[in-house]
């Protein structure tokens, strides 16, 4: 199977904290999609002897920018706003704030770190280019 669809995506992966390091049972939000909101949570498995990609997968439409909300499992929560489609957001559990602490000011990236200083550590890759088979 092949998909030509033409609009556009982003991915997600969480990195969550030991023991849980795939996320699992986060919750990801993606706003001005090509669907006004969407969410879709972490898990794993599901029927005997398969698995779930961890890596969520959200359609953007033709949008440019969307933002993603992370809300992670032991109540702590990433936001990335207006960031580029069409690319693998690697977010970290590590460096989320709670929800109290992410009503300081936006960084210059987009990212919005209730760490008080400690580093905005996202990574981002392009995921889809032209003559992606």
């Amino acid at each position: 199977l092949r998909n030509d669809a033409s609009g556009g995506r982003v991915a997600v992966r969480l990195i969550g904290v030991a023991p849980n390091t795939q996320g699992v049972g986060a919750k990801v939000s993606v706003e001005g999609g090509a669907v006004p909101s969407q969410q879709k949570e972490v898990v794993i498995g599901g029927a005997y002897l398969s698995g779930s990609d961890p890596m969520l997968t959200f359609g953007t439409g033709s949008a440019d920018r969307i933002s993603i909300t992370v809300d992670w499992r032991g109540g702590r929560q990433s936001v990335l706003q207006e960031v580029p489609v069409d690319r693998l957001y690697e977010i970290r559990e590590a460096n989320a704030g709670t929800a109290s602490e992410l009503t300081q000011p936006t960084s210059t990236n987009g990212y919005r770190d209730g760490q008080n200083g400690r580093p905005n550590n996202h990574r981002e890759k392009s995921l889809f280019h032209q003559g992606y088979p």
